[in-house]
């Protein structure tokens, strides 16, 4: 728009402020990957199997860096969670 000065500081701010971004992105998807391992290891020792798989895929996608895939597991992770819980729950109160 024919302003230099307040586009060289625009795109000054975005080039200094991009590798704190880009480091906060690769942390956000190391935290998804070691939760979603985690998740993966407590589903398979009490039984989850679906749980264990769609946290398999979420551990696999977002080491892959497919974070749009690692975004689309999270809400069928939470799903399947729920599915199994009230079961989950019975058995815990001794209703079996």
């Amino acid at each position: 728009m024919g302003n230099e000065d307040m586009a060289q500081r625009i795109l000054r701010g975005f080039v200094d402020d991009m590798p704190r971004q880009l480091a906060l992105l690769a942390q956000a998807v190391d935290n998804r990957d070691a939760a979603a391992h985690s998740i993966k290891g407590a589903a398979a020792n009490v039984g989850g199997t679906e749980i264990q798989e769609i946290a398999g895929k979420l551990e696999r996608t977002g080491t892959a860096g497919d974070l749009a895939a690692a975004a689309a597991a999270l809400p069928e992770l939470a799903a399947s969670f729920d599915r199994a819980r009230p079961a989950m729950e019975k058995f815990c109160t001794g209703d079996t």
